[in-house]
């Protein structure tokens, strides 16, 4: 009762927030909770002709089937393989790309340089696979061009060995940069006084950057990273579909991309719910793990 009356006085006194808010909790409700009525036809035969009330339950075959499939865990690996490489190298990068912006004294430079790396994020995943074609083409391909000027032999970009940096490096240029604004604008919230009486006590620049600038970070980056685990087996499909081919589907086959040629181009619509729902049942148990782990690490959780 006492967290009822607290929400009532809460509601009266900040009604505007409340009515700003309610748009984004009806998207949620029809887009995310809403269809999760449909995740029951991962536990039946489900037929469309017949609907969902007349399809035959069968339980947890379909999860048996894709567990017991000798390559499951092939597309478990990859999945994780390019989570945690994308992981590693993407999710420092934004962070030390804020701290270099909020170095800059000159604002209109610092703002030029802003947008020019913001700019990448809206490039369609079309795009940019399309642009990965023309440059890493092993003939005509810009890349191997410059490698064949400068004495070197050309990079065949087709191999599978090639399709993870190629990946990780077209993910950091499109997103590095866009990453930023939520670290940029924790900086912001830091108190110009720290910086001059740093100033006056005589800290360098890096002195200020680790003792002020990456403490004031420290909460946000705990939240991104709690949420960035979260989602390791959440790999978009697009992008990795789009890159895929003969010679290196042995090492970009994941867990998303194998559920979408199940689900829409097979028609398997029951198989592909459950392979969807084992993934996401994987990423929850990951997010409470880290979500405990940097509670006791840090004090910071969103649970």
């Amino acid at each position: 009762m006492r967290r009822l009356r607290y929400f009532k006085k809460d509601l009266i006194g900040n009604w505007d927030l409340y009515l700003l808010a309610i748009p984004l909790v009806v998207y949620y409700v029809i887009f995310c909770y809403g269809p999760m009525y449909g995740l029951k036809i991962a536990f039946m035969d489900y037929n469309p002709w017949k609907g969902m009330e007349a399809s035959v339950y069968v339980g947890l075959k379909h999860f048996r089937n894709f567990l017991s499939l000798p390559t499951s865990f092939q597309y478990i690996a990859n999945t994780l393989r390019i989570s945690l490489c994308s992981l590693i190298f993407s999710y420092p990068l934004p962070i030390l790309l804020a701290l270099m912006f909020n170095s800059v004294p000159a604002n209109r430079y610092r703002k030029a340089v802003q947008t020019v790396f913001y700019m990448p994020h809206f490039v369609s995943t079309v795009v940019v696979v399309g642009m990965l074609t023309l440059f890493t083409n092993n003939q005509v391909g810009a890349i191997n061009q410059i490698i064949r000027a400068l004495g070197g032999e050309g990079i065949d970009f087709n191999r599978a060995s090639a399709f993870l940096p190629t990946y990780l490096i077209s993910g950091i240029w499109q997103g590095a940069g866009w990453s930023t604004i939520i670290y940029t604008g924790a900086l912001t919230s830091v108190n110009p006084e720290l910086y001059e009486a740093s100033m006056v006590d005589g800290a360098n620049k890096l002195q200020r950057v680790l003792n002020i600038d990456i403490p004031a970070l420290l909460p946000t980056m705990s939240i991104t990273l709690i949420l960035a685990v979260g989602g390791l087996m959440s790999v978009g499909y697009e992008k990795v579909y789009l890159m895929q081919n003969a010679t290196n589907i042995s090492v970009s086959e994941i867990i998303s991309t194998y559920s979408y040629k199940a689900g829409l181009i097979s028609g398997q619509y029951s198989y592909s719910s459950a392979i969807g729902m084992f993934n996401s049942v994987v990423n929850f148990v990951l997010l409470l793990i880290a979500n405990v782990a940097s509670k006791k690490l840090s004090g910071n959780g969103i649970l």
